[in-house]
């Protein structure tokens, strides 16, 4: 057997926390789900795309995938772990229950969130909407949520990866300068900056040149 990879490390302990909420919140009912970590979600925590991967052998199976965002999974584990129920009630939902359209949080979302141990809250904090069409949540104190994932945890559990600091290199046309600058989640820059009115971007991975203002945060 071959030694464990960052990539297998990662993706077997988010399997291991979808099998044991599954078990704990959900009685086991849950289909198995494809989990990516992905930053195709924007200013999201995570996100549910039912019935997204087909089998390559026939077409015919499908998985749906439970996506989660690596530029935010730098929180308490037992945060990101919350985002991952999140989706999976939207899951239950799709099996079991009747979800709205154009992925809006009904109702019948909002009780289920409640009734595994999690406040659905437009502003991920007491007093928000409960329903809505962009929808965090916040954790109920010894909610079967809470306490499923304090058992998990209890175990050793651990997440590995999250997103860093990338570095960018910066070709500066006018002064003939090169620097090394890192994009900043808060899209706050510190330090003073040169007055410079067009600066070349240089991915460090790919080599592709991209001209602009000063201070663009690029992809």
């Amino acid at each position: 057997m071959s030694a464990q990879t960052p990539t297998s490390t990662e993706y077997s302990s988010l399997d291991l926390a979808y099998d044991h909420f599954n078990a704990r919140l959900f009685a086991g009912r849950l289909p198995p789900a494809l989990i990516t970590v992905t930053r195709a979600v924007k200013n999201a925590h995570g996100y549910f795309w039912g019935k997204r991967f087909a089998a390559r052998a026939n077409g015919a199976e499908r998985l749906d995938e439970i996506g989660l965002n690596p530029d935010t999974m730098d929180r308490p584990v037992a945060d990101v772990l919350s985002t991952l129920v999140h989706e999976m009630v939207h899951l239950w939902q799709l099996h079991h229950g009747k979800p709205s359209r154009n992925s809006y949080h009904n109702a019948e979302f909002a009780r289920e969130m409640e009734r595994v141990g999690l406040m659905p809250s437009a502003t991920g904090a007491a007093g928000g909407k409960r329903t809505g069409q962009q929808m965090s949540h916040y954790v109920l104190p010894a909610g079967p949520f809470a306490l499923a994932a304090a058992e998990l945890l209890a175990t050793g559990y651990a997440l590995h990866w999250h997103s860093g600091d990338v570095p960018v290199t910066v070709d500066d046309d006018e002064e003939g300068q090169d620097e090394q600058e890192g994009q900043d989640d808060s899209d706050e820059q510190e330090g003073k900056e040169k007055s410079r009115s067009k600066v070349k971007y240089t991915c460090p991975a790919c080599r592709l040149n991209v001209w602009g203002k000063p201070g663009l945060l690029l992809l």
